[in-house]
């Protein structure tokens, strides 16, 4: 059962801090245009970022790039655990953390994954998360102003604590086939479109497919088919969102035969028909340059 302590939202960012007791695993197929902070309270948690799997225990954050693939479940079979989740809309605070010194684009991209925060700082990370959503639950006068100060200073905290040489804890260590997965997962994703099944992967790199299909799923938390058809999708975005290129040639060039099929496969993971997708995008941005 899920027990939400605090909620808020603002334009550009939700903080949620809850409680689980019982199991919950996140779908495989997650993926979004909000970065993601992920605080741990209490208990222990297991993320798949991309290729990378990272065990996150009480006082480790996380984070996660918009468009990101990670899925989150159950570490040691605990289910119990307290969080704080921040989803962040960066566009709309590239603004402020540019004044600062902060390039947020280079930030998420360069402290993707998971940081054990020092115990004598816990208290002032979750301190800063949760004063946040007091702000903006209160909304008092330029209460977004407190808000996005604290954003950065979170921001700063975090380069700091990378620039004293604090790292992740990493893709999680002795996994069978370890360095075999890092090499499929890099054929995937460099050749997506030419990467059929599971079947035609195991024969490119001589292995047999049952083993590869379970050192895959324990390494990534994938299967080889879902992560074929993800990264197929996630290019499709791309060539919906930033090119004219119809639907039918778009199936085609990220490896799709059947346009029906692709349909299905993209409504599947995005809840949208390609064409709905193309048109919420193109509408969004229209918006965006109508604001600026």
């Amino acid at each position: 059962m899920k027990h939400i302590v605090l909620k808020a939202t603002m334009e550009g960012l939700s903080i949620e801090r809850a409680i689980r007791d019982t199991e919950f695993n996140m779908d495989n197929k997650h993926w979004h245009d909000e970065c993601e902070i992920h605080y741990i309270l209490e208990g222990k948690r297991c993320f798949f970022i991309d290729d990378q799997t990272h065990r996150a225990t009480e006082g480790c954050l996380s984070i996660v790039d918009a468009q990101q693939m990670h899925r989150i479940t159950n570490a040691d079979k605990e289910t119990y655990h307290e969080r704080i989740l921040l989803l962040v809309e960066k566009e709309k605070f590239l603004a402020v953390s540019s004044f600062f010194g902060i390039d947020l684009n280079d930030f998420f991209q360069t402290n993707v994954g998971v940081v054990e925060i020092p115990e004598k700082d816990r208290m002032y990370i979750e301190r800063l998360m949760t004063d946040m959503a007091f702000e903006i639950n209160g909304k008092e006068s330029n209460y977004q102003n407190i808000v996005q100060l604290r954003l950065v200073e979170l921001f700063t905290y975090l380069m700091r604590l990378r620039e004293n040489g604090m790292r992740g804890q990493g893709e999680a260590a002795g996994l069978d086939g370890g360095h075999t997965v890092f090499k499929v997962v890099d054929y995937i994703k460099n050749n997506c479109a030419q990467a059929r099944s599971l079947e035609e992967v195991a024969k490119r790199f001589y292995i047999e497919k049952s083993y590869l299909s379970r050192i895959f799923k324990k390494s990534t938390g994938y299967t080889v088919n879902e992560f074929i058809n993800i990264q197929k999708i996630k290019n499709a975005q791309k060539l919906l969102e930033d090119t004219a290129i119809s639907i039918a040639e778009i199936a085609v060039l990220v490896g799709y035969e059947n346009i029906t099929y692709f349909t299905k496969v993209f409504k599947r993971y995005l809840g949208f028909t390609p064409l709905k997708y193309r048109k919420t995008k193109s509408a969004y941005k229209e918006g965006l340059r109508v604001r600026n």
